[in-house]
């Protein structure tokens, strides 16, 4: 292994090419966009738990409104899901 003045590594050190100033700074500016994104997402994450709290919190039984929210998302699988559940419970016994 090469190393540089500093010590560090040489770029393509471990067999990989190395990438020039301009694709260094995209990459660079990509990462900071999903670095906001994700920490977005926290932020986003952390509020919809606050709704959910305050939805129990009023008496509402929050599995059930995550299951009308994944309802709402795509009801077509949801029907599925539900038909594909009601057969299960049939064979087991446990629905008429």
């Amino acid at each position: 292994m090469s190393a540089s003045k500093e010590g560090a590594p040489a770029p393509g050190h471990n067999g990989g090419p190395p990438i020039d100033e301009g694709a260094r700074e995209a990459l660079k500016g990509i990462h900071q966009r999903l670095s906001r994104l994700d920490e977005e997402i926290k932020a986003l994450n952390r509020d919809k738990s606050d709704v959910f709290a305050e939805a129990r919190g009023r008496g509402f039984d929050v599995a059930a409104l995550r299951s009308a929210m994944r309802w709402g998302q795509n009801p077509a699988a949801s029907a599925e899901r539900d038909d594909l559940r009601d057969v299960y419970l049939r064979a087991l016994g446990l629905l008429r």
